[in-house]
């Protein structure tokens, strides 16, 4: 690829501090941060939901995220995007366009797609507001002539303005790669960074003003965090002051103190302080545990199902507040369960690259090429979902199909698959039966 993944990765794991970041994934593991104890990762499957993108988006808000990084920018799910654009969050996305332009207009005609989430059929307003909540667009590109990859161009958004009949967005360009007559790349730069501000070359401030205000209250915040310090350690703080209200009988209290100091850092610290108030209190958090056992036997349904997007989700719901977080955390904690939803989801992404691949090769042809690469998946594989499952079933069954009418397979063979795909056939029909009763 051109490299938008790894310029999203590399600006995320850049941000100062201990920020709170939430990656939206569809069907992808791309995105990795450093930090991942302050790192929510949340896979959607839009080919079975596209609405989904929207819910998980709004569920993102609610825990409190400094930085929300969807993955690639493809249909309607922009339309989610915008609207935590719109909700004051910093948002950093990629999409495929050959100008920063085209990059703002193709995002808003998929904001704006039907079944899109809030802003389908709404161009003009989509489009103001994406003009008015993002600021910068990063041009990425694979140069073949010098073998790797370049950022090729930086523009900011200065809101929009009318051309014609058309509403456009108004872009100020910061900098755009040179190529010299003597075939040496240099940088055009408009502006450079100075203090936490732009200087621009001209002398005029070309700033947008809401990217100026951006800029004044970020320096703002860095004053004060100078000020009071970083060596605070929140957590244990309000670990501390949560077992004051303890030892005075406030277990309501002290629980609220430590669902705030969740919602800025998920520490584990603060989910076993959390278990102290239930047991110190459990009537008065009775409802709250029921309902949280009830989640984690959904949880682990799912996960004995090796439903693994749908586990990964029900658990973010769960941790998304710290008493239902402690009040189900099953015995040794959630590290081997998480694991385990983890590698599920790495393997159903590897089983899906290979179907993928095995189908290109029967494209072609080449059926035993297609049986190779899905050797690593047989019927038994326990960490893959039944639908994965089934698809590889299915194009192994074709494959085997192709080499028996050359008469390079065993009819056998075919037929152990084809019973092998019959019966897991039959056995998601009957536990999709079992799940509507």
């Amino acid at each position: 690829g051109s490299g938008k993944t790894g310029l999203l990765e590399a600006l995320a794991n850049t941000i100062p501090g201990e920020p709170h970041v939430i990656t939206i994934e569809d069907h992808t593991l791309e995105i990795g941060i450093r930090r991942a104890a302050n790192w929510t990762r949340e896979l959607v499957d839009a080919s079975r939901d596209r609405k989904v993108f929207g819910s998980v988006a709004y569920q993102a808000l609610r825990q409190t995220p400094d930085v929300v990084i969807p993955g690639e920018t493809r249909a309607q799910e922009a339309g989610a995007i915008l609207s935590v654009v719109m909700s004051d969050h910093a948002v950093m996305t990629t999409i495929h366009a050959k100008t920063p332009q085209e990059a703002v207009e193709r995002f808003v005609t998929c904001a704006t797609m039907p079944d899109s989430y809030m802003y389908e059929g709404r161009y003009e307003d989509a489009l103001r507001d994406a003009c008015s909540g993002f600021d910068v667009v990063i041009k990425v590109d694979f140069w073949e002539a010098v073998g790797r990859r370049l950022v090729t161009e930086i523009a900011l958004i200065d809101g929009t303005a009318r051309d014609g009949d058309r509403l456009r967005p108004n872009m100020i360009s910061l900098a755009k790669v040179d190529v010299r007559p003597d075939g040496e790349i240099a940088w055009q730069m408009k502006a450079r960074a100075v203090g936490g501000r732009l200087e621009w070359v001209e002398g005029s401030d070309r700033t947008p003003q809401q990217l100026r205000d951006k800029l004044l209250r970020a320096r703002a915040q860095t004053a004060v965090r100078s000020t009071v310090g970083t060596t605070l350690d929140n957590a244990q703080d309000a670990i501390a002051r949560a077992e004051r209200m303890l030892a005075s009988g406030e277990a309501d209290r002290a629980m609220n103190t430590l669902r705030n100091a969740w919602q800025q850092r998920r520490d584990e610290r603060l989910m076993l302080a959390a278990q102290k108030a239930l047991a110190q209190a459990p009537t008065l958090f009775t409802s709250l545990i029921r309902e949280s056992e009830l989640l984690r036997t959904r949880l682990e349904q799912l996960v004995e199902q090796r439903s693994w997007i749908e586990a990964r989700q029900a658990y973010e719901q769960l941790a998304s507040d710290v008493a239902r977080a402690a009040a189900a955390m099953p015995t040794g904690g959630w590290a081997r369960l998480l694991q385990r939803v983890k590698t599920g989801l790495e393997r159903e992404q590897q089983a899906r690259q290979a179907r993928t691949d095995a189908e290109a090769a029967l494209a072609i042809g080449q059926a035993r090429n297609a049986l190779e690469l899905l050797q690593p998946f047989n019927a038994a594989e326990m960490e893959l979902s039944r639908p994965t499952l089934l698809t590889l079933l299915r194009v192994r069954e074709q494959a085997m199909g192709m080499m028996v009418q050359r008469g390079e397979g065993a009819q056998a063979a075919l037929d152990t698959l084809k019973s092998q795909r019959v019966a897991l056939e039959q056995a998601l029909i009957a536990e999709q039966q079992r799940g509507s009763q």
